[in-house]
This record gives structure tokens, C-alpha cells and sequence, in this order.
């Protein structure tokens, strides 16, 4: 049983233990005691946990869904996706919680350009082991003489290619005689240059900024040949030649590009596009919601169409956004049966002169959380009590959650028990599957969403085609 006042239970990002004084209730109070269990779908005792808590807490504490199951109290993991705890999560929290305690912003700046860097050099057309060797360099792991010697494995720390100076990471590849005279062929040798002692780090980082493709890429594999003319030197005993590197580096860079654009196109996708029924009797129902960090409220869109792509119902209409994205489409999914839209869409399919025993539903959510569970439980829920309906296939942009909803491992997300109890409804099919779509594949529902953001009453279409939706739905039969 989890106790109110000790245990971590309020879905926040870090300080999850309520701060609210302790009141009403005695020291050793639960958080079962704030819950109304006389009717047969348990509730909070809202008027109970406004008198108690702090505004903000008691909201967040009501938008917490409940099960009808009431299932056993369990630990979660909120910090990986797929709901099982990890090492790496466990040090990126630990990373973010230490930003916090010590308040240091420029940190969080530095990071991000340090991903941006990053990002530069792993997304560059290069041969892959040429991105490892710019890796390692930057990170000033490269197994030099230098190196060498602080680890008593060398006696000598000069350069192979000149014995001028120390084999740094620096000198071997920037500095040094043999470097500097590969340089003189590189045609942006006049406005490239740096002082003595640069960090590697930093030319790279400059050569991103100032360099455009494909010098910056034929600057790298030059980078790199260097570093293989000094492994010549070292474990062939050959005596390396500077002299027509630059070119050689050139050839092998444009060679690598051009090779891979090709492979690029050739096996690109298909153009991503939503997909109609293939039998006619069968409708497809297109679910999306959209939220901003602006507005207090997300829109939910939502699209029937047929076999042949014709729009046979269409709504848009907003719910209220909670204090997460992860509690928002909870909270929008566990009011579901509120929603006038979906009250006029369930009774077009009753009334519909199609009788068919087969639906398709796509579900589309841009904030790309865990409780779109709820979601799929709501809907599931509905078609159940619509007994034609024997045949389900539903689709997600959210692959992490359909991978969840077909495995049988154990899940320690905060809504784990939102798929068990997916899992006894889906018995009351003769059929039913979760498949994966691109987030492309709804824009005409997901643009219903984006109207419903600005517009706060509920509008919806019965055979009949928003005008603004037609240019989409056009290009999708087409």
C-alpha cells in the first residue's frame, strides 16, 4: 500500500513525494484512502484531495487514470520507454537531477552544442571507420607516442613523420611538417588556419562551421590518411610521402559520396501515404491528437473513411491539457466517452447501411507517450459493446507501444496495468492485431487536431468532407 505522505507516487518529473502540509488525514494514510470505490469505476474523492492538497498537486492527483481491476501496488521506471530499468537511463536521470540541485544553466547550453558537433561529424557522407577515427581523435584516445609513454609502453614521444616535436593528437594531424605539407594542396588552405597547440576538437569544430560539403568530408579522410602513413611508419618501417595525399584523399571522399547518394536513393521508401481498406465492407477510423506548450488545451481529430478513401465522417473538438504530456493524453483517453465527437461517430457506424464485421483504427499522437494505452483501451472498450464488430486492426505511429502491446515482457512504466487490462478485452475478439504506421500516414486527422487546438466547439462532418481537408484526402487516393 502506498503511503500519501512518504512514497513517491505523484507522476512528476523529480520531486514526485507530495509537499502539501499533512491535514484530515492521519500520518499513516494511503492513497487508497483517497479514492471512491462505491460505484463500480473507482474514482478520486475529488472534494476529499481539494481540501488537502495544494491546487497543483490535487490536479495532478485527479488526472491520475484508475482501474476498474484495482490492480496490486508496483514500482515503475519512467525513464526508458520501454518500461524496464537500465543502467544508462539510471545515469542520464542521475545526470538531470544534478543540473538541477546545482542550478548550472550554461551546462545545459555547452551540452546542446556539443550534440550539434556531434551530430555534424556522425551525419557526414564519410566512410565509417574514418567517423571513428575523427571520434577517437577529438576524444584524444588515438594510441599516440605520447600516450605511449605516460603508460610505460614507449621510450620515445617524438613524431614518426619528423621527430621535431611530441607525437600529439594536435601535431600529428595539424602541426607537423608532414600534415602542413598535405595542407598546401587543400584549396582552402588561406582561410583555414589555427594557432600552434589548437585542440583537435577545435579545428573540427571550426572546419563544420566554415568548411562546406565535400571539403569537410575530403578534410576528414585526409585526417585519416595521415593517420594511416604514420602506422606505415611505425609497423612497416616505411618512409611515407606527403606528396599527393590531398589528391588521393579526394578521390576516395567524392568516390564514398557519390556511392552513397546512389545507395540513398535506391533504397528509398516508398512516399509514405495513408492506406484505405482493402475489402469494401470495412471502415477506417483515424484518430489523432495534437497539443502545443502554449495553449491550455489539445485538439482530438477524427477521420472515418471507406474503401475507396471517401471521407464518411469527420470531427474536431478539444479536451483539456493536464500538467504533462504523459497525464494529458491520459486524461483525454479516460474521458473519451465524453467527447460529443465520438458520441456522433459511434452512432453513424450503428446506423451505417454497410453492415461490416471488420474495423480498422489508426491512432496518431504527436507527443508519442505511454498512455496512449488509453487510448487503445477506450476504443477497444467501445467495440465491444458493437458485437458486428468481431475483426480489429489497430495502427500507431508509436512503435514502442505497439512493440509493449505484442510482447508478453514485463513492462514498468507507469501505465503497465493499462495493458493488462488491454490484454483480457482483447479476448472478446475473434481478431485483432497492433501494427506499426508512420506519423505521415494521418496528416488528414492529425490536421483536424491542429483546427480543434483553435476552435472551442466541438464541429463534425457526416458525409461530408471538410473543405480544408480535401487537397489531403485527394492526394491520398490519388
Amino acid at each position: 500500500m502506498i503511503s500519501i505522505w512518504q512514497d513517491k507516487w505523484l507522476p512528476m518529473e523529480f520531486n514526485q513525494k507530495i509537499i502539501s502540509p499533512r491535514s484530515i488525514l492521519p500520518p499513516t494514510a494511503r492513497v487508497l484512502d483517497l479514492i471512491d470505490l462505491s460505484s463500480f469505476q473507482p474514482r478520486w474523492n475529488t472534494f476529499l484531495i481539494d481540501s488537502i492538497f495544494f491546487p497543483f498537486e490535487a490536479e495532478i492527483i485527479k488526472s491520475i487514470p484508475l482501474s476498474i481491476r484495482q490492480p496490486s501496488d508496483s514500482l515503475t521506471w519512467t525513464k526508458n520507454r520501454a518500461g524496464t530499468f537500465t543502467v544508462c537511463s539510471a545515469y542520464f536521470l542521475q545526470k538531470e537531477i544534478e543540473k538541477v540541485v546545482t542550478g548550472n544553466g550554461a551546462s545545459s547550453s555547452s551540452t546542446s552544442r556539443l550534440n550539434s558537433f556531434w551530430n555534424s561529424v556522425w551525419s557526414s557522407l564519410i566512410p565509417p571507420k574514418s567517423k571513428c577515427f575523427i571520434w577517437r581523435a577529438c576524444k584524444d584516445s588515438l594510441p599516440l607516442r605520447t600516450k605511449l609513454v605516460d603508460r610505460k609502453i614507449s621510450n620515445s614521444f617524438f613524431c614518426v613523420l619528423c621527430f621535431d616535436a611530441a607525437e600529439s593528437c594536435s601535431h600529428l594531424l595539424w602541426e607537423c611538417s608532414f600534415a602542413q605539407a598535405v595542407w598546401l594542396d587543400a584549396p582552402f588552405r588561406n582561410s583555414f588556419s589555427f594557432p600552434l597547440h589548437s585542440q583537435f576538437i577545435d579545428i573540427i569544430d571550426a572546419a563544420i562551421k566554415k568548411l562546406q560539403s565535400p571539403e569537410f568530408e575530403i578534410l576528414c579522410v585526409a585526417f585519416w590518411m595521415i593517420w594511416n602513413c604514420r602506422n606505415k611508419a611505425v609497423f612497416e618501417d616505411s618512409n611515407p610521402k606527403p606528396a599527393g595525399l590531398w589528391s588521393r584523399a579526394s578521390i576516395y571522399a567524392l568516390k564514398f559520396m557519390e556511392a552513397n547518394k546512389k545507395h540513398l536513393v535506391s533504397s528509398a521508401a516508398p512516399v509514405c501515404r495513408w492506406s484505405s481498406p482493402s475489402i469494401d465492407s470495412v471502415f477506417k477510423l483515424n484518430i489523432a491528437i495534437s497539443q502545443s506548450k502554449s495553449s491550455s488545451s489539445v485538439g482530438v481529430g477524427l477521420l472515418i473513411r471507406n474503401s475507396k478513401g471517401e471521407v464518411m465522417a469527420a470531427a474536431c473538438e478539444q479536451a483539456r491539457k493536464e500538467l504533462n504530456a504523459l497525464w494529458t493524453a491520459a486524461s483525454v483517453n479516460s474521458n473519451l466517452r465524453d467527447l460529443r465527437s465520438m458520441w456522433h461517430f459511434l452512432t453513424f457506424l450503428s446506423k451505417s447501411s454497410v453492415q461490416s464485421e471488420s474495423l480498422i483504427l489508426e491512432f496518431q499522437n504527436r507527443t508519442r507517450d505511454a498512455s496512449l494505452l488509453i487510448r487503445f483501451k477506450r476504443v477497444l472498450t467501445y467495440y465491444i459493446a458493437l458485437p458486428y464488430y468481431a475483426s480489429l486492426k489497430i495502427s500507431s505511429n508509436f512503435a514502442e507501444l505497439v512493440d509493449l502491446l505484442n510482447s508478453d515482457r514485463t513492462c514498468s512504466l507507469e501505465v503497465a496495468w493499462i495493458l493488462e487490462d488491454i490484454k483480457l478485452i482483447c479476448e472478446h475478439f475473434v481478431d485483432i492485431s497492433f501494427v506499426s504506421v508512420p506519423l505521415k500516414c494521418n496528416r488528414a486527422a492529425l490536421t483536424l487536431a491542429s483546427v480543434a487546438k483553435e476552435n472551442e466547439k466541438t464541429i463534425v462532418w457526416i458525409e461530408e468532407c471538410p473543405s480544408f481537408l480535401f487537397p489531403i484526402v485527394q492526394h491520398d487516393i490519388e
